[in-house]
């Protein structure tokens, strides 16, 4: 992680503590309006062309969120609150964590095939009875699925469409016969 990303954080996390502490409204709104701008200006100083959008929920509340940047670099499709993001693999940890809390509580079981849980898995090519694949091997990276599909904007659109997105992936997915040469998927 960048130091630049870990002052972001350091800055959130700031605020965070401060906004908890109650501070006067004049204050927290400083303290607002300065998060807004570092962040607009570390978007701009990178020169990257990329994008960040960020939010400050108190009491379960928004009270601020922003966008800065582009959602999709080579379209200058400026960013905004709903903006999807690739996140890459921040969530496997999550995910590992959620799937074993499943396991524990016989919600779910790592040999069950994946088809139980998730039906659309059946419409990837070359998915048949003796090419199922587990819960357990998507989450080792061990399904023979390819690492993405070739599929143009799954990656950009409101967060309410992401599960569509996901299932029009599996739809553009293609299974590998060896399963021993393909050790990951990103989905």
């Amino acid at each position: 992680m960048s130091k630049k990303y870990l002052h972001l954080l350091l800055i959130l996390t700031l605020i965070i503590v401060q906004t908890s502490c109650v501070p006067s409204p004049a204050t927290q709104s400083t303290i607002i309006s300065d998060f807004g701008k570092q962040l607009s200006d570390d978007i701009s100083r990178d020169n990257l062309h990329g994008s960040v959008s960020a939010a400050i929920i108190k009491n379960d509340k928004v009270i601020w969120s922003h966008a800065f940047g582009y959602a999709n670099m080579t379209k200058d499709l400026p960013a905004d609150t709903g903006s999807i993001y690739r996140i890459g693999s921040i969530t496997k940890t999550f995910t590992a964590t959620l799937l074993m809390k499943l396991v524990e509580e016989g919600k779910i079981k790592l040999y069950d095939p994946a088809e139980k849980y998730v039906p659309e898995v059946k419409t990837i090519t070359g998915y048949a009875a003796d090419t199922k694949f587990t819960i357990g091997q998507l989450a080792s990276h061990t399904s023979g699925l390819m690492r993405e599909p070739d599929v143009q904007g799954f990656d950009v659109g409101p967060i309410e469409k992401w599960k569509e997105s996901l299932y029009r992936l599996c739809r553009k997915q293609d299974l590998t016969v060896n399963r021993a040469s393909n050790f990951y998927t990103a989905i």
